[in-house]
């Protein structure tokens, strides 16, 4: 959700990884009302076992140097991002409703240490202080916040026929990544009601994630025929017959036309549905680049998906390579 929201480069370690592991925890306490607060286990314990960081080294720690950490040390940074987070919003150094403002502030400082200035001045040692003998305490309660789960005033009620309620449930389960169960129910959907379009386009998800798709095709080809496909259907066909064109390692040599052509078709169509979807801008800008077509093109709709998913590596590389073709030479290196 960060990465998607903020862009995987914009944020230092300790607070991507702090808001990670903190809203790890969220969980309804019944329908009507939502808990944070709780903390991971064992990060507690670990903490007051091994105490902090160093903060010089802690505000230091880039994405690259965490991952290349042992277990043990990634787990310690893990808990101390946590603890800085619970810290920020417990003791009320961040009030209610203040997330927006703390992110703004820290978006795109130039490193983890400058980010942290903005927040808390030039002086790391107060907080480290105040912060070893939070976790010395036991921690303030966990914050509970009421939310209204209701229709909207639009909303109609009408009985699912048997069809239906499979095709519903099945949906449910492969979006919980229950793969082979969501296929049974699927394929009971389809088989009493052939041409079900949410049926056809979950069981043609279904079956990209298990790569049969040329089976998967011929899903989307149902779901779309019946005219009340959504731009995910539309997307995920396009995709599925890129994956046709692929070899068996996985690598796309080139589109045969009329597959190009249909691609397009499904893209420019998926994007007038949600033009704030960036995977389509990434998939239709590759049938340029694959098939040495337009590279103007090409670029341009990865940058309308970058203005979506900053930071997002797939398609930064990928606009780093038709740059390169386009001879841009210092634009592509420093992407």
């Amino acid at each position: 959700l960060l990465d998607a929201n903020i862009g995987r480069s914009d944020l230092p370690p300790w607070l991507g990884e702090g808001l990670a592991e903190y809203f790890e925890t969220f969980q309804f306490v019944d329908d009507q009302r939502v808990m944070v607060g709780s903390p991971p286990p064992g990060h507690l314990a670990l903490l007051r076992q091994n105490g902090l960081i160093p903060f010089s080294a802690f505000l230091a720690a880039t994405n690259a140097s965490v991952h290349r950490g042992t277990g043990e040390s990634r787990t310690l940074f893990y808990a101390q991002s946590w603890a800085l987070m619970h810290y920020l919003f417990h003791s009320r150094k961040v009030p209610a409703g203040g997330l927006d403002e703390l992110l703004a502030s820290l978006v795109g400082a130039h490193s983890s240490s400058a980010a942290f200035e903005k927040l808390f001045g030039n002086e790391a040692r107060p907080v480290e202080t105040a912060l070893l003998e939070y976790i010395a305490r036991p921690l303030p309660a966990n914050r509970t916040f009421s939310v209204k789960l209701r229709p909207g005033p639009d909303a109609t009620m009408s009985p699912l026929s048997a069809a239906e309620a499979d095709a519903y449930l099945g949906d449910l389960l492969l979006r919980s990544n229950r793969t082979g169960e969501a296929e049974g129910y699927l394929r009971k959907a389809v088989k009493q009601e052939p041409g079900q379009s949410l049926a056809n386009s979950s069981l043609g998800l279904t079956l990209v994630k298990t790569r049969r798709f040329s089976e998967a095709r011929a899903c989307f080809e149902k779901a779309i025929a019946a005219k009340a496909a959504t731009y995910f259907t539309h997307f995920n066909y396009a995709y599925s017959l890129s994956q046709e064109s692929a070899d068996d390692g996985g690598r796309i040599r080139e589109f045969l036309p009329e597959t190009a052509d249909r691609m397009r078709r499904e893209l420019r169509r998926a994007i007038e549905l949600n033009p704030n979807f960036a995977e389509s801008y990434r998939l239709l800008a590759l049938i340029e680049f694959i098939n040495n077509g337009s590279l103007t093109a090409a670029a341009e709709l990865l940058s309308k998906g970058l203005l979506l998913r900053p930071g997002d590596e797939g398609l930064s590389l990928l606009l780093a390579q038709v740059l390169l073709r386009q001879e841009r030479y210092d634009e592509s290196g420093r992407i």
